[in-house]
């Protein structure tokens, strides 16, 4: 999940995405990665969709393992 204006923490008074996400996705067991280098209305960060990574929760990382790009 990439940056959502109006639904940051620079807006305490407003529900936050992080809210929103743990509420929808509570009855599922799965990670989500939230990046706030990605999305609109900043500098992007690529993130490859459909690559193969490692996500070291440990260390908060992730590793992109092979090409997405030809």
């Amino acid at each position: 999940i990439g940056y959502i204006k109006g639904l940051q923490k620079d807006n305490e008074n407003k529900i936050q995405m992080e809210d929103i996400l743990l509420k929808v996705t509570k009855e599922y067991n799965f990670p989500i990665l939230k990046c706030n280098d990605f999305g609109h209305f900043n500098v992007n960060t690529v993130i490859p969709i459909g690559a193969k990574v490692r996500i070291k929760t440990s260390d908060l990382r992730i590793e992109i393992l092979e090409r997405s790009l030809k």
